[in-house]
């Protein structure tokens, strides 16, 4: 048995972690709260993008896109479109935070359209665990910039010669269907809406989504910091955008989605402005690993075939 110098080494070890841990919650709730939400950036009018890359496949051609601004940072994106010359429906999907070029190959053939696919900034693509904690302040600046760049970039497409502005539509999967309400309410108040937006596998509040996200920690870490990390998220809260956005809705949701709970589905249906409609598919929470590309490509058929038949997009060939 230790003795009693022992033991009494062993309760000041736990005093001084416990005191610690104190002390570290205090001050991360402090500055959650005390700090002023700041309003969502405004987005960019006069920009000029970069093409960093260009490559033919069959009868289309694949562009990596950049828009440097110094205040929004660097907005990346691919686009596919077709060779032939004349003003196409663009379709712009926000997906994931790990999401980017990878979708472009799961989608099949996109027809006579313009596809458009945003990347998330490297810093929400990396993170993680507790590294969203411990890089709280930086993560939350970054986060508050996507609507910006969404809507930036939303606007440029329109003024291409590849673009049939009167025919936009922004689809949000996933962590995109989170950003997608405040980007769109920014593009309408610049004169760049999106006449068909699709929210898929989303959800509200953002507080109940970071509670029940397990990739963010461990539960008790998670039910305890997730109110402020969300008040810091306030201004892209899509419950706040979502009264305020005219056009057409889908909403897709799953029957199994182990992330978005049944309750914070219905609030994201609820907010949602008329006319809408809701479909609910089969299986768990969208991605894009191979065990769940059936329900990918479902997903892209359902958006596919309700685009098309809303007068968006030319139909596609698998739909």
């Amino acid at each position: 048995m230790p003795d009693g110098k022992q033991t009494a080494r062993t309760v000041k070890r736990t005093c001084f972690v416990s005191l610690a841990c104190g002390a570290l919650l205090v001050v991360v709730g402090a500055w959650f709260w005390s700090a002023d939400n700041e309003p969502l950036p405004a987005p960019r009018l006069m920009v000029s993008a970069l093409r960093l890359s260009a490559l033919h496949v069959q009868d289309r051609l694949l562009e990596r896109w950049q828009i440097r601004d110094p205040q929004l940072g660097d907005i990346d994106f691919d686009v596919s479109r077709p060779m032939a010359e004349g003003h196409k429906p663009v379709v712009t999907i926000v997906g994931g935070r790990r999401s980017d070029e990878r979708l472009l190959a799961t989608l099949g053939a996109p027809g006579d359209n313009v596809v458009v696919i945003y990347h998330w900034p490297s810093a929400i693509r990396n993170a993680h665990g507790l590294r969203v904690w411990l890089k709280g302040a930086s993560l939350v600046r970054t986060i508050n910039l996507v609507p910006a760049q969404i809507a930036t970039m939303q606007h440029w497409l329109a003024t291409q010669a590849f673009a049939d502005s009167a025919r936009l539509s922004l689809l949000g999967f996933s962590l995109g269907a989170q950003a997608v309400p405040a980007a769109e309410e920014l593009a309408q108040r610049m004169a760049a809406p999106s006449a068909w937006l699709i929210l898929a596998y989303g959800g509200a509040p953002l507080a109940a989504l970071i509670e029940s996200d397990p990739r963010l920690g461990p539960s008790w870490l998670r039910g305890l910091l997730a109110p402020w990390l969300a008040r810091r998220f306030a201004a892209c809260e899509p419950l706040l955008h979502l009264p305020h956005l005219r056009g057409q809705f889908l909403v897709l949701e799953g029957s199994g989605d182990h992330l978005v709970s049944l309750t914070a589905r219905d609030n994201l249906w609820r907010a949602v402005p008329e006319p809408k409609q809701r479909i609910v598919l089969e299986g768990n929470h969208i991605g894009l690993g191979r065990e769940r590309a059936a329900l990918l490509q479902a997903i892209v058929a359902a958006s596919g075939a309700w685009l098309a038949a809303q007068g968006a997009i030319h139909a596609m060939p698998s739909s």
